[in-house]
């Protein structure tokens, strides 16, 4: 079976019910893959048969055994320690699972291409590969990067330097790599809000020119707790666009993050809104950066994968509620 087959998506030209019988059907042969049950003999674990409880059962391996973070970034991951054995079925498994390979966006025609941001060098190739997406021949009416106000750290600065972009927040890597890439025409007009919570403030650079280009800095739905993640991102912003209810997006991010990103967004925008979500991954083209590459090791796609598990189950549950 095809990653493809075993990644969530929600698309708005579609019924609610045969989306639905989609994602589960998406989420039963991802959850019951053999390959996650070879992970898992690995460090002693057996699941159990029934679909809602390997969602619990591999729930608790993902948060006791496979989570290295801690609350940290996930550039703050130092590595594991795990033998040649579990490396290898990490490797396999991540493959399988739809980590590894970019895969190819099932509509020629999209809304909205957006690119989900993230560490500058994924600002940077994330762009890239929408780049050779709209230059391959696809059709989006607007292109649109998403970034933050999270302060970049000293060795992503570092790494901006060296390629070309100055940048000391996420939403200026973002709008570094956009002009970087896409190299648009005219001055750009901005709007933005500034508040004294700064995970409330918010700014968008427009460009001028066809499709649309843009670069969002989208405020958090929780600004007294924490700065906006994806799904705040995604959700502000379509919304205030008005395309909730029939558009279709894709969202552009790494492999790696495919499985969980695209379940999260299925879940927070495309089940409520019955709107067309949909992920795709950087190719290794658009992120090849010479001696800057970014480079996943074993430990983090076996994070990953616990992100996966916690997003499909998350998406299980919530598809339940919504009958």
């Amino acid at each position: 079976m095809g990653s493809s087959l075993l990644t969530p998506r929600w698309d708005a030209t579609l019924s609610r019910e045969a989306n639905l019988a989609h994602n589960r059907q998406v989420v039963e042969a991802w959850i019951r893959h053999p390959a996650l049950d070879a992970l898992a003999a690995q460090w002693g674990r057996v699941p159990p048969d029934a679909t809602p409880e390997r969602l619990a059962f591999y729930r608790v391996v993902a948060d006791e055994l496979w989570d290295f973070r801690k609350g940290k970034e996930r550039n703050q991951v130092v590595g594991a320690d795990l033998t040649t054995d579990q490396v290898s079925l990490i490797e396999d498994a991540s493959e399988v699972l739809g980590l590894r390979t970019a895969t190819c966006p099932a509509r020629q025609t999209y809304d909205s291409v957006l690119i989900l941001g993230g560490l500058l060098r994924g600002c940077l190739t994330r762009t890239r590969a929408a780049h050779e997406l709209i230059t391959g021949g696809l059709i989006a009416h607007s292109v649109v990067g998403l970034g933050g106000t999270r302060v970049l750290t000293e060795p992503e600065v570092d790494q901006g330097e060296r390629l070309g972009i100055r940048a000391t927040t996420e939403y200026q890597a973002m709008l570094g790599a956009v002009v970087s890439v896409f190299a648009p025409d005219g001055n750009p007009s901005v709007t933005s809000h500034e508040d004294e919570q700064p995970n409330a403030a918010w700014a968008i650079t427009d460009f001028p020119g066809e499709p649309r280009l843009a670069v969002v800095s989208a405020p958090s739905l929780e600004p007294e707790k924490r700065r906006a993640n994806t799904s705040d991102t995604l959700i502000w912003w379509t919304a205030r666009e008005s395309g909730a209810g029939g558009a279709n997006y894709l969202l552009i991010t790494h492999p790696i993050y495919v499985p969980y990103q695209a379940a999260t967004a299925v879940r927070t925008y495309g089940l409520p809104n019955n709107a067309g979500v949909e992920l795709t991954g950087v190719t290794a083209t658009a992120g090849d950066l010479g001696r800057l590459t970014q480079e996943f090791l074993p430990h983090n796609y076996l994070q990953e994968i616990g992100s996966a598990i916690r997003g499909y189950s998350d998406l299980w549950d919530a598809m339940n509620e919504s009958l």
